[in-house]
């Protein structure tokens, strides 16, 4: 039988009220789950639970539906993968009940489908908002308000996302363990996008900290009043001046993944009978959204830049499915391209696609494994939670590699077996021109058995991590934008490479058309690069790191044990009050290679190669190799060794000593939108280290350099400057440049250790003046996007352009099927902080129509089309999104 509680507090009378007197009157409390895809429970399981949430959500709403008004059960889906799950099973009758809470606005979706990180590309995060539209209509929610809670960044090109999607408001509730805030919260204020626009946004306190700040879990109406009169003195000792705050509830002790609190409604109910000063009231997003509006948004501040993200220095924990993760997104893009001009739509391939992009966001997803990895490593839930992890990348691969290929083979039109192969096609599928490097043969005909099935398996992103040359010659073929080569392998008998036009002085020096490079005697280490065009040096002399030096960072021990707490030591009370605990002066000891065991110079075609053998702490049987060109001035590094087992914290680099004069400027990408270093960032966003989409430029006025990250992003600038909460880099002469594949550091839920064969890629590309386009263009060179695929039958030579721009400001950065619409969707960037234009062209298709839309394919401009071309005009630095229907 339940037990009749008794309220500590009587109704307050009007001189007690008065003493107590505050500006706040009401605390608006958003009741959700924090999604996070792991971390508490399995990944499968936890998406079960999350459906089993709403149908427990819908029932507190139906039993609180003549509750007082303030005191109704209200709801909010903080992310929309749950409910798009929940939706395919629910019965009528659950559905009819979901819509009606949710015209009654008691329950609210938020319209992320997860928490991600900034490894997701511009690709990707469109593709996870062309969903919106399907379920605003299924749900019967307008689903104006997005909701970024637990990540403490995302990419700026998000922002852009948002509005362009039909979102109105952005929510945040940020954690600062291992992270940090850009302002004092909570904060109102207007986030420009990177195209000049401004969306409303909220930074709120810690998810969850309603349950904990007012004890809710003890169902105790004494204990809330006590915690309600301690946050709101601080919160107004922090200078919030309305009569509302705001806070969001979980259900202690799972603040994370749980579900509905079925006690929270009733204490809440109890806490406004007891006549407060200050009422509870259930809340979603948009009853906040419209506190903020009564507030005046033209009067709110207008904050720019992008919101740089602590967290995702995690990835570097999972290397190897990192690296995989961003090839198979690039074969999607690939895939998707080459889906907008086959001539049938193909429902086996739009699901497999879909499949193929779930697996590669739920990798981007924030979450990477169970809460005690790294203090239970050995524990099978540990492997359970990061073995699914992984999955995601390998399923992403998997799928988006069997998409090219029968597309691939369509394009193609080869029979599945055949004796013999005539020629290759090479497939760029990107809006830049792009170099591809092909073997030569000196057979005009390949004989023996083939087949695609065969074929098929050669698209996949898999290594064995051994750094070696093709065993024929190679030459580069350049390929224009979205075209399709075909090349006989009688043509190619004939490719030459350009070897005379590198010279080796012994193992003393190496001149190729674009460098002169000193070897060091001893040991073939790089000592300096000259560039020929301008005489500039590239190295900075007497540098402690040299070029492309392995560094290997761990704890001092003679200061403190090796655990993370020496970076960052975990305080609970500290966290919920917004305060990060950053050990700035953590002591780190680095040491590069312990044993050289050999360097050797190889000469190929139109290449010389310098490879370095070495052993360090514990990384074995290191190979780099150095690979210059006579055919293009791109020095490309590749690193691959073997690395053992520590579960102890620790980071490895690859380091960059450059050149460059004191006030050098920075320049990163992130989800095709360029980011100037402390310029472009907001408040005091991370800037110790940086996730790279594609490249990160350092220069000054004589000249510059691009360095290309296709497989790792995580850097450092300026030098080792982890855990330092920089507020800004400094700009020291000769600025040491980092690459950090490698680190464990994270305390909770990311990989403890990792070992097995590791390999990365990078490429370095000097430059007189930065030029963002140019940049994007060395950055997608870097990530090798063209296609090379068989040509059963190949007797002549010739091209298939797809689509042909003209633009001196844009570049269209995608293609892709317009999801549960007609025709495609083109993606096209301005490049540059004016306004632009770009002229599209389809050669060999008649254009029914072209619009500008939302991302959801909603019509907002026609555009004037003649046959095969339209333009289109575009804001400083936007990225517009065009549909276009073929005849």
């Amino acid at each position: 039988m339940r037990k009749r509680t008794v309220s500590f507090f009587k109704v307050l009378n009007s001189t007690e009220r008065k003493k107590t007197m505050s500006r706040i009157k009401e605390i608006l409390c958003m009741h959700h789950s924090h999604l996070d895809v792991g971390y508490t429970h399995p990944q499968n399981m936890i998406l079960e639970l999350q459906c089993d949430y709403i149908d427990q959500a819908i029932d507190l709403c139906k039993k609180t539906a003549d509750w007082p008004e303030e005191s109704r059960f209200c709801w909010t889906c903080e992310a929309t993968y749950p409910v798009m799950k929940w939706l395919k099973s629910a019965s009528a009758e659950r559905v009819r009940l979901f819509r009606q809470f949710v015209g009654e606005g008691r329950i609210s979706i938020a319209a992320l489908p997860m928490h991600t990180t900034p490894g997701c590309t511009c690709l990707e995060l469109t593709q996870y908002l062309q969903h919106l539209d399907e379920i605003r209509e299924r749900t019967g929610s307008e689903i104006r308000t997005a909701i970024s809670h637990d990540v403490d960044g995302q990419p700026w090109t998000l922002a852009s996302l948002m509005l362009d999607s039909g979102i109105e408001f952005y929510l945040t509730g940020p954690n600062v363990h291992f992270g940090g805030i850009p302002f004092p919260r909570p904060y109102a204020f207007r986030w420009e996008t990177p195209d000049g626009r401004l969306l409303p946004t909220f930074l709120g306190e810690h998810y969850s900290v309603f349950s904990q700040f007012f004890f809710t879990n003890q169902n105790s109406t004494e204990l809330m009043h006590k915690g309600v009169k301690e946050y709101i003195e601080r919160v107004e000792e922090n200078g919030w001046n309305e009569d509302f705050i705001f806070l969001t509830a979980t259900n202690p002790p799972l603040y994370d993944n749980n579900c509905p609190d079925i006690a929270l409604a009733d204490l809440i109910r109890k806490y406004n009978e007891e006549r407060h000063e200050v009422k509870v009231r259930f809340a979603t997003p948009e009853m906040l959204f419209d506190r903020i509006r009564k507030m005046g948004i033209e009067t709110l501040d207008q904050q720019r830049g992008d919101w740089t993200d602590y967290w995702n220095f995690g990835c570097a924990s999972t290397a190897r499915e990192v690296k995989i993760s961003r090839k198979a997104k690039a074969l999607l893009q690939a895939g998707d391209f080459l889906s907008c001009f086959e001539e049938e739509e193909d429902p086996k391939e739009n699901a497999l696609a879909e499949e193929a992009y779930r697996n590669a966001l739920f990798f981007d997803e924030h979450t990477w494994g169970w809460v005690a990895s790294v203090t239970q490593p050995e524990h099978e839930m540990t492997c359970a939670q990061l073995n699914h992890k992984k999955e995601f990348a390998y399923v992403a691969a998997d799928l988006s590699a069997y998409l090219v290929g029968r597309r691939m083979e369509k394009l193609t039109k080869n029979p599945f077996q055949s004796d013999w192969q005539e020629g290759v096609v090479l497939l760029n599928p990107v809006g830049m021109p792009m170099q591809c490097e092909v073997e030569i043969s000196d057979n005009p005909l390949q004989t023996g058995r083939r087949f695609s099935a065969s074929r098929a398996a050669e698209y996949l992103p898999y290594d064995d991590g051994k750094l070696r040359r093709p065993a024929g010659r190679c030459a580069m073929v350049e390929i224009p934008p979205f075209t399709a080569e075909f090349i006989p392998y009688s043509s190619l008998c004939t490719k030459r490479g350009k070897k005379g036009e590198i010279q080796v002085s012994g193992k003393e020096s190496i001149d190729t058309p674009f460098y002169h490079v000193d070897l060091s005697e001893a040991n073939g280490r790089i000592s300096q690069i000259t560039e020929k065009k301008t005489g500039r040096r590239l190295l900075a002399e007497n540098a402690e790191w040299g070029f492309f030096d392995v560094v290997e960072e761990k704890v001092d021990q003679r200061f403190a044990a090796p655990e993370r707490s020496a970076v960052y030591p975990k305080d609970i009370e500290k966290r919920n009050k917004s305060i990060p605990t950053w050990q700035h002066d953590w002591r780190a000891v680095r040491e590069g290679i312990r044993k050289f065991e050999g360097f050797k110079l190889e000469e190929g075609e139109e290449e010389i190669c310098l490879y370095y053998f070495s052993s360090s702490g514990s990384m074995k049987n290191i190979v780099q190799r150095i690979r210059f060109s006579a055919a293009h001035p791109r020095i490309e590094l590749d690193i691959s060794f073997y690395k053992e087992k520590v579960t102890e914290p620790e980071g490895i680099y690859l380091s960059f000593p450059l050149k460059l004069r004191k006030g050098w400027s920075c320049v990163y990408d992130t989800a095709d939108t360029f980011v100037k270093l402390d310029e472009d960032q907001m408040g005091d966003a991370c800037r110790d280290y940086i996730t790279v989409d594609k490249s990160i430029s350092l220069f000054d006025e004589t000249g510059g350099y691009t360095l290309a990250c296709p497989d790792a992003p995580m850097v450092q600038v300026g030098g080792f400057q982890f855990a330092k909460e920089n507020r800004k880099i400094e700009r020291n002469e000769n600025p040491l440049l980092l690459a950090w594949p490698m680190n464990n550091y994270w305390d909770t839920n990311f990989a403890p250790s990792q070992e097995g064969m590791m390999c990365f890629h990078y490429e370095l590309s000097c430059f007189e003046a930065f030029d963002a386009k140019e940049s994007y263009r060395v950055g997608l060179q870097a990530a090798k996007p063209c296609i090379i695929g068989a040509a059963v039958e190949c007797k002549t030579q010739r091209k298939k352009t797809m689509l042909q721009y003209d633009s001196e400001t844009s570049a269209p950065i995608f293609l892709r099927p317009q999801y549960k619409g007609d025709g495609c969707l083109i993606a096209v960037k301005n490049f540059c902080p004016e306004e632009g234009s770009c002229e599209i062209r389809i050669p060999e298709k008649i254009i029914k129509s072209a619009y500008r839309t939302d991302i959801q394919g909603n019509e907002r401009e026609e555009l004037v089309v003649s046959k095969h071309s339209f333009s289109v005009v575009q804001r400083p630095g936007e990225i517009a999104f065009l549909n276009v229907q073929f005849m």
